[in-house]
């Protein structure tokens, strides 16, 4: 049995796993202290949540109706870091980084 919450991204309301929560919060932050953007950051970032959530609805159907960890590391492999690297998710899971560049800590208020 699965803990899961119920979370507003993009626009739209998703059942996900803590777990997966947490991995999406990690990618988000690792995406915006990565990002560089300055102003245009939070518009960047409202954009990529509705992106995520437009790739959360084509893998939910009546039978996966709840996010997982799993669905979240496909969609943010697909998605990469602002600089074009891959996004990877450190050995503990905790928080991620692009490919060649080290993040530091920071958060994300959605």
């Amino acid at each position: 049995m699965k803990t899961v919450l119920t979370v507003g991204i993009g626009g739209k309301s998703f059942t996900i796993e803590t777990e997966a929560y947490s991995d999406l919060k990690n990618y988000l932050n690792a995406f915006k202290n990565n990002s560089k953007l300055g102003v245009q950051g939070d518009e960047t970032m409202k954009d990529l949540e509705t992106r995520i959530a437009e790739l959360f609805s084509t893998k939910i159907d009546s039978f996966r109706n709840v996010v997982d960890s799993k669905m979240v590391d496909e969609i943010t492999a697909q998605l990469g870091m602002p600089d074009g690297q891959p996004y990877v998710k450190n050995a503990r899971g905790e928080s991620g980084q692009s490919a060649d560049a080290n993040m530091s800590g920071g958060s994300y208020n959605s």
